[in-house]
């Protein structure tokens, strides 16, 4: 006897108030989810707390796409090509939005847009499948899925714009409306590098259910995308041409087969990696397995967890982002083929999901970034917010600046910032330090005297010492250079 499935779509579903709510719905999550995560990121920078340098290095990448010019992102050393780096010229999108707004706020609300349009498709295409309140579950799981939030708590990086692009891909692919999943699809190519290798599985995918034209045009397409800015792109526009991640890749993959040999439980349960695998499993309620579309899935696993960068192993930073879209689908998908299993306890499991996966998700919020949404000291001033400023208001536009993390991100966007120690032969007309920063297990008491340590024969003057932040001039340098 059929089970009968609560969340299955209705008849009054498809008219009336049910159909205004069934189309109304994503795009009320999205905007709930852009809320979150603009509030998150900008109440972040607004009290100087950004995590990395990545935000200071993404503003002068656009800052420079915004005036006509290649992206250079001297933070990593003077006239280095970003292009060099990884491949993502996409976020050249940004660019006119910041010639308007040039403030490295405008980078975080662009990434808070496109991880909520996101929600669009998925929720779309879960509400179509399975009815208004299983879909209404699936969407809000995602929009406290922690991959994403983990991205948001990270500044800015270029995956932003691979998440809605798998979102529509995949919702595309569900449909079975092959133009659309490889329009979708392509532009992977233009986010990072690896990403064709994503796209061409979306294409193999295609071809075994029998798009074997489009499906192999998208797979051979992308793959060569790839091969190409790996092996020819990056390496002509990186200063050691070379791609400069292969050296994590091969020390990675040696770690990796020398830990097995020592003790073969390591290739199954390593950690972190065993981690994180098992929160990608249990937040979908273990249920995406049954879709081929979570093998998506598998290059970027494999490439994180063959590096030697631990950090990519984890549940932090931003390298989760661009599995939830394929996971979320993939958990739409296989509830869908587990309602049509022989099996009377699939068959019940897949009614349960929805709630499943959004329990688990409130579940695992006290442990991520959203949480702090409700924490007061969240919207409050930095105690060092007024020091910061006049700091930062000492130091002339269009200046050089030789700083570490701690204003990196507030100097970036009208100001030529490097890396501290990092300037290779250049000489700033100012050197600024945020002793609370974190950024050397001893940082200096004096900015000045540090300073003329990195760079002899010139001299500089403490011009502001207050709560930790110093700023040092060049009394060398007459100019604002």
């Amino acid at each position: 006897m059929p089970l009968h499935l609560p969340w299955a779509p209705s008849a009054e579903e498809t008219t009336g108030d049910s159909r205004a709510a069934r189309q109304s719905v994503p795009y009320a999550l999205a905007f709930l989810a852009f809320t979150a995560y603009a509030a998150l990121s900008v109440s972040t920078y607004e009290r100087f707390a950004d995590r990395s340098w990545d935000l200071a290095i993404f503003t002068q990448a656009v800052r420079a796409y915004a005036h006509g010019h290649a992206p250079i992102a001297s933070i990593k050393g003077p006239g280095f090509d970003l292009l060099g780096d990884h491949f993502s010229p996409i976020i050249a999108c940004v660019a006119p939005i910041y010639r308007v707004f040039p403030t490295p706020l405008t980078l975080q609300v662009a990434q808070a847009a496109l991880l909520a349009l996101a929600v669009v498709p998925i929720t779309r295409l879960a509400i179509r499948e399975l009815g208004l309140g299983a879909g209404a579950a699936i969407g809000a799981a995602y929009v406290l899925a922690w991959g994403v939030q983990s991205a948001v708590a990270v500044d800015f990086h270029e995956v932003a714009f691979a998440v809605p692009l798998l979102a529509f891909a995949l919702e595309a692919y569900s449909r079975g409306d092959w133009s659309r999943t490889a329009c979708w699809a392509a532009p992977l190519t233009l986010v990072k590098e690896d990403l064709g290798v994503t796209a061409a599985a979306i294409g193999i995918l295609m071809m075994t259910r029998g798009a074997r034209k489009s499906g192999a045009v998208l797979a051979v397409g992308t793959s060569a995308a790839s091969a190409l800015a790996v092996l020819v792109v990056i390496p002509a526009l990186n200063s050691r041409h070379t791609y400069p991640y292969w050296s994590m890749v091969a020390s990675g993959r040696s770690h990796f087969l020398s830990s097995a040999l020592r003790a073969p439980a390591n290739l199954l349960f390593p950690q972190p990696k065993f981690h994180t695998v098992c929160l990608l499993i249990a937040m979908t309620g273990l249920i995406a397995l049954r879709s081929p579309i979570s093998l998506i899935t598998l290059p970027t696993l494999l490439w994180r967890f063959l590096s030697s960068n631990s950090s990519y192993w984890t549940t932090d930073w931003h390298y989760s982002a661009v599995l939830m879209p394929i996971l979320f689908v993939a958990t739409v998908e296989g509830i869908r083929l587990a309602r049509g299993s022989r099996r009377n306890w699939i068959r019940s499991h897949a009614v349960h999901t929805p709630a499943i996966v959004v329990t688990v998700a409130v579940m695992l919020c006290p442990s991520y970034p959203l949480h702090a949404l409700w924490d007061s000291r969240t919207y409050a001033p930095s105690s060092r917010a007024a020091a910061a400023h006049t700091a930062i208001s000492l130091i002339a536009p269009g200046a050089t600046v030789e700083t570490d993390s701690g204003l990196m991100a507030q100097l970036a966007a009208r100001r030529t910032v490097y890396w501290i120690g990092g300037t290779r032969g250049v000489t700033p007309r100012y050197v600024v330090i945020d002793a609370f920063a974190g950024w050397s297990p001893s940082a200096p008491t004096n900015a000045a005297r540090y300073a003329e340590g990195l760079h002899p024969g010139h001299a500089y003057r403490l011009l502001y010492d207050n709560d930790g932040y110093e700023v040092a001039i060049n009394t060398n340098i007459s100019s604002t250079r």
